[in-house]
């Protein structure tokens, strides 16, 4: 079956939803292109974002379920995640938004997680075959990792590390689009006004 892309009500932003499996970019038109196998659904936005946020587990790398990846052979990219980051990174800049409550639970050290978002930066860069770096090496442009095991003003579906991005990046709300798998992604877009977009990826498959 065809991946699916919820996109719920967003205000400030008109959005419609095209599905172009297997078609080639509009160049005219700014894309966000999510692939998944070889479908790609193109989702075309009236105003052109100043940033993109963007969840990290079924996302960019497969969600393995709880309590998530732990280990850095445990890390492997959703095909194609890659060159969208890629892609997107040619209109705006990329921050990764991420819960990672097992750093909190105790099932991670600091140092491991740091050697998992390291196997991440690889995988992306040997996958994506060029792109522009950032001046770390990194593929994307900023980084929020929340590691609270209990609910907290950062962590998702609460807006705090959203916030401290549109902050960051000197971005309003409502020119920034949030990209996830779970309606805690959703709600936390909502909640920092930014424009929400649900994928068919990782939970969102559910």
């Amino acid at each position: 079956p065809h991946p699916r892309l919820c996109l719920p009500p967003a205000p400030a932003m008109s959005l419609s939803m095209q599905m172009n499996c297997g078609a080639a970019p509009t160049p005219a038109i700014l894309l966000l292109l999510l692939t998944h196998a070889h479908d790609t659904s193109a989702l075309r936005l009236a105003v052109r974002p100043k940033l993109w946020l963007l969840d990290r587990d079924g996302c960019i790398n497969a969600d393995v379920g709880s309590p998530g990846v732990v280990r850095r052979e445990d890390l492997h990219l959703i095909p194609g995640s890659a060159g969208a980051i890629t892609r997107l990174r040619l209109f705006a800049p990329v921050a990764v938004v991420t819960n990672q409550s097992a750093r909190g639970k105790g099932l991670l050290s600091a140092a491991g997680l740091d050697e998992i978002h390291e196997r991440l930066r690889y995988l992306i860069a040997s996958a994506a075959r060029g792109g522009l770096a950032s001046e770390d090496g990194s593929r994307w442009d900023g980084l929020y990792v929340c590691e609270d095991a209990l609910p907290s003003s950062r962590k998702k579906p609460a807006a705090g590390m959203l916030l401290e991005a549109l902050h960051d990046f000197t971005c309003e709300p409502s020119e920034a689009v949030m990209v996830g798998d779970s309606w805690s992604d959703v709600v936390a877009a909502r909640r920092a006004g930014c424009v929400p977009v649900l994928l068919a990826t990782g939970h969102g498959q559910a």
